[in-house]
């Protein structure tokens, strides 16, 4: 699933397929920009894999760390879900979180 979505800010037909991740490598840190999920797919793991398909790649690539921004209209489920996956909130303000690798 990840190859066909992994991508520096690629072309993506979220209407077509249902569903898509944008992120990028740059040097040592991964970052995540969006993970998108038509609302009748949601609730089934997609958004779940794609994030767990992008940290391993991440790693894979020789990554130390994910860092992403928190969308302000993310639930408090997603917001539970990045937590499960090991990030922690380090900018309250700008809601900001990252995950190091050990």
């Amino acid at each position: 699933m990840l190859k066909k979505y992994f991508s520096s800010y690629g072309q993506h037909n979220i209407s077509q397929d249902g569903f898509g991740l944008f992120g990028e490598l740059i040097n040592q840190t991964a970052f995540l920009h969006r993970v998108v999920v038509k609302e009748d797919d949601r609730g089934k793991g997609i958004g779940l894999k794609l994030i767990k398909d992008f940290i391993a790649e991440a790693r894979r690539k020789g990554c130390k760390k994910v860092k992403f921004a928190l969308d302000p209209t993310l639930t408090n489920r997603d917001k539970k879900i990045f937590s499960k996956l090991g990030f922690e909130l380090v900018d309250e303000k700008n809601q900001f979180m990252k995950k190091r690798f050990n």
